[in-house]
């Protein structure tokens, strides 16, 4: 292999040849030696030769290029040489070394690209919670569309920026600071309701990712590596133990205040009590179709995802029957009875604001402990107690849990329905006495009695 030193006229005077021919550098021993390889066609490449255990080895520099336009200039393959050389002293086989860095290299370029791709999916708040609230809706669930008027009035409304932000970016303190905002509101019993809501929202999310479908899919993910809001603790002042009932002078207060509320509501609220406390939102999600006028009962659905209901059946007494009649005359043409617009029925939130504004008046008026909806259902099985109504016939009435087995996944609807029939009729003469206007004006009880 023949030696020369490298300029640029010794370079040009090195003419191709049938074959390509190598000419080398001389360098001192340890640095490797810069190789210049001549080609049939005229072209020039520069290479790193170094000798490494006893054989030699070759490293690609580049193309040659006088003036740089196409290739290196020599003063570039100098410099590159020269780091080469130093490399060469420093990690022993360069291109062995050079190779890792380049592995090195794109494993980090495809990281970041991950990264970026990761970014790109990562799922806002705003995505988490309405993927939570149509897997409620995919599970038949019928608190999916309370869950997401919760999100919209208590985060979306006060709060839009929030959503906004990554799920796997909100903090604890995130959480807190929400939480925060209804407590200077006044709100209570909402608190912590949020917070449940957006703990089981989270934790769908986690296992949302994990979900062996999510690999394929291409719709957002959360990533999320905790949940923020179960360092959040529950407010326990705000939850209600249910402890309140009404008396009979109570019942039969809130029953005359509910003259001055409107037709619908206080058609709803009656026919509620006169039930014996029937879940109220059962009660309101019931159509027309539910309802056999002719047979004088009721079909109350109680739905459990997609799994057996619980249906039953309750008996619609005289003063049941009074209240529908009430809806029946404008609601008539409506699919719901209990609709102010005759298309959407009436909110929970609508009676129990309802509920709590009568109790506002009631204490200012007589002093009365405050009560709530959820207490008026708790008043009737109290009485339906003192009636002398037995422990299962109220269980079948009020639809509380029954046992599981055979008996609850093909439960009979007609089960218990002349014992509930019974209870009934006790539980309406009882409420007729309790609501007749006893001690009020003549005039004001002629107005207030039912016969």
């Amino acid at each position: 292999m023949a030696q020369t030193q490298f300029t640029a006229v010794a370079i040009r005077a090195l003419k191709p040849k049938r074959t390509p021919y190598k000419v080398t550098e001389l360098a001192a021993k340890g640095a490797g030696r810069l190789m210049l390889k001549v080609l049939p066609s005229g072209s020039k490449e520069f290479y790193f030769r170094y000798r490494i255990g006893g054989s030699d080895k070759l490293l690609l520099i580049g193309a040659y290029s006088e003036n740089g336009r196409g290739g290196k200039t020599l003063a570039e393959v100098r410099a590159r040489y020269v780091d080469l050389s130093k490399l060469l002293k420093t990690v022993g086989d360069v291109k062995q070394h050079l190779a890792r860095e380049t592995e090195a290299q794109a494993h980090a370029d495809r990281q970041k690209k991950r990264q970026l791709e990761m970014d790109a999916r990562r799922g806002s708040l705003s995505q988490l919670l309405n993927t939570y609230v149509q897997s409620l809706r995919d599970a038949g669930k019928v608190s999916a569309k309370e869950v997401e008027g919760i999100f919209k009035r208590y985060i979306a409304v006060p709060r839009p920026e929030l959503l906004e932000q990554k799920a796997n970016e909100i903090t604890a303190e995130d959480i807190q600071w929400l939480l925060a905002g209804l407590v200077k509101r006044g709100l209570t019993r909402q608190v912590n309701q949020l917070r449940s809501y957006l703990r089981a929202a989270f934790a769908f999310g986690g296992k949302h990712d994990l979900d062996p479908r999510r690999i394929a899919a291409e719709g957002a993910r959360f990533y999320l590596i905790g949940n923020p809001v179960a360092l959040v603790p529950t407010i326990a002042e705000y939850e209600i133990v249910g402890e309140r009932h009404l008396s009979e002078v109570e019942v039969r207060r809130l029953w005359h205040a509910l003259d001055n509320s409107s037709l619908v509501t206080r058609a709803f609220v009656r026919l509620m009590l006169a039930l014996g406390g029937q879940r109220v939102k059962q009660l309101l999600r019931a159509q027309w179709t539910d309802y056999d006028l002719d047979k004088k009962v009721l079909l109350v659905r109680d739905p459990k995802g997609r799994g057996p209901t619980r249906d039953h059946l309750v008996p619609l007494t005289p003063l049941a029957m009074e209240q529908i009649e009430l809806v029946g005359a404008v609601n008539a043409q409506a699919a719901i009875p209990f609709t102010n617009d005759g298309k959407r029925t009436l909110r929970l939130e609508t009676v129990s604001s309802e509920i709590k504004s009568i109790s506002d008046s009631l204490r200012d008026e007589h002093g009365t402990e405050p009560f709530r909806l959820g207490d008026l259902r708790r008043t009737c099985e109290t009485m339906l107690a003192e009636l002398g109504v037995d422990r299962e016939t109220r269980a079948h009435l009020l639809s509380h849990g029954r046992s599981s087995g055979v008996q609850a996944k093909h439960y009979d609807r007609y089960s218990y329905l002349s014992e509930k029939r019974a209870a009934l009729d006790k539980w309406e003469s009882k409420l007729r006495d309790i609501v007749r206007s006893k001690g009020l004006p003549r005039k004001a009880a002629a107005a207030n009695a039912i016969a």
